[in-house]
């Protein structure tokens, strides 16, 4: 068993959803406070605010702070800030932003021009961060979105001519692309990857990363709590029956039509009770058939962990 790398955000960390208001789609701050709360009573200490999860892309920049205000306020944990845009001068605003309310900035390439090649995305970090004195950055790996690919070369190069940039999440989906970046970062100085696959949860932590990052997972936060918390306790088969649970979850989510964050806030809903399922578009909410098979879903699953503990 491999020992994990250094984190500088205890794991696992929670992408949060952003709670909209059904009567005006805008981002419902009483409802953050009790998800929050929600959250903190089952373990999480990290979280990462204003992420895909949280529909960064239909959020103005001024909700953006609210939210990550609002969240300073009510959590006592880590507070992740996710700070990406295409306009170079529009990330360091977000950063100069962000520098007293954020623990760390989670940071995705320029998105839109497809695959750009390494130079241009180096030339677009270094834009970002040079100067740049703030909390550490990780990288956000996640060319499904973003068309845009932070190869092991880029990562290790960004590593090598900014402290500031301690590791990478890496939402590919590609464990080896993973591997090679934390390989080719620890070459350099101690880094910290983290991996956005719930499926991936525990072989992640066996390899030697620090641990995972969970959108979908919101509405279970104790399977993933649970295994990390297992895991670094040395207890491998209690922590295989945490992922196996977050896999049930997993593979009950894949056959629905719906948006995975529709999805998560119907979940969200049948968990903490009042939570809004509204979405901005051109995301659709949930349908009621759909919020019903979620909640007799996770009625299942609550007392599977109630049997568990």
């Amino acid at each position: 068993m491999s020992t994990p790398a250094p984190a500088p955000f205890p794991p696992p960390v929670f992408a949060l959803l952003t709670p909209m208001s059904g009567e005006n789609g805008r981002p419902d701050h009483g409802a953050l406070r009790d998800y929050l709360a929600f959250l903190e009573e089952r373990g999480v200490q990290s979280v990462m605010v204003c992420g895909t999860t949280g529909e960064f892309a239909s959020l103005q920049e001024k909700e953006r702070i609210r939210l990550l205000a609002t969240t300073r306020e009510c959590f006592a944990g880590t507070v992740i800030y996710h700070a990406s845009d295409p306009c170079m001068e529009t990330v360091r605003e977000y950063l100069d932003a962000c520098r007293e309310l954020a623990d760390g900035v989670m940071m995705l390439p320029p998105y839109y021009y497809a695959y750009p090649c390494d130079e241009g995305l180096l030339a677009y970090f270094r834009a970002v961060l040079t100067g740049y004195r703030g909390p550490p950055v990780i990288l956000y790996h996640f060319p499904r979105h973003s068309q845009a690919i932070v190869s092991p070369s880029l990562f290790a190069q960004l590593v090598e001519e900014f402290p500031e940039v301690a590791g990478m999440k890496d939402s590919g989906g590609d464990l080896a692309h993973a591997q090679e970046c934390m390989k080719r970062g620890n070459a350099i100085r101690p880094v910290s990857i983290y991996i956005g696959s719930d499926r991936m949860a525990l072989q992640s932590l066996q390899i030697g990363m620090s641990g995972s990052v969970t959108g979908a997972g919101n509405p279970v936060p104790e399977a993933l709590v649970e295994l990390t918390e297992r895991f670094r306790a040395g207890e491998e088969a209690d922590a295989r029956a945490a992922q196996d649970r977050l896999d049930d979850w997993s593979a009950f989510r894949k056959n629905l039509p719906a948006s995975e964050i529709a999805i998560a806030k119907a979940g969200l809903a049948a968990r903490l009770p009042g939570f809004p399922t509204a979405v901005r578009p051109p995301l659709v909410e949930a349908s009621p058939r759909i919020k019903s098979l979620v909640r007799d879903f996770l009625s299942g699953f609550a007392d599977s962990e109630e049997g568990a503990a």
